[in-house]
């Protein structure tokens, strides 16, 4: 997750969301073995917001919206159960402006 921020940051959407995909896959597999890790589910929503910024970049919103709500409900659910938890509320409350911020359509901006 550090690695795909740090790509994403210097601008390299294409390996940040390699390394945010992994990092998915894995918040995916502790999932099974840890069922309700509240650390592992916020780094699978932070994981997920990651992604959804970076696939936002190459014009790939629809997955991006899929990646946030995904990690809104993750973070519900860690709210739900620490509502006084103030990451997790700061976290949930800021997806909606991340989703607002998305681009509409897929369509690359043409250059006239």
């Amino acid at each position: 997750m550090t690695m795909g921020l740090a790509l994403y940051l210097i601008y390299s959407p294409q390996e940040a969301l390699l390394f945010e995909r992994r990092a998915d896959s894995m918040c995916r597999d502790v999932e099974v073995h840890e069922p309700g890790s509240k650390s592992n589910g916020v780094d699978h929503a932070v994981s997920l917001i990651y992604a959804c910024r970076t696939e936002a970049d190459p014009h790939r919103p629809e997955q991006a919206r899929k990646d946030l709500e995904q990690a809104m409900q993750i973070m519900e659910q860690l709210v739900a159960r620490s509502p006084k938890h103030q990451y997790f509320q700061a976290t949930l409350a800021g997806a909606p402006s991340v989703l607002k911020a998305l681009p509409l359509d897929t369509a690359p901006i043409a250059v006239h």
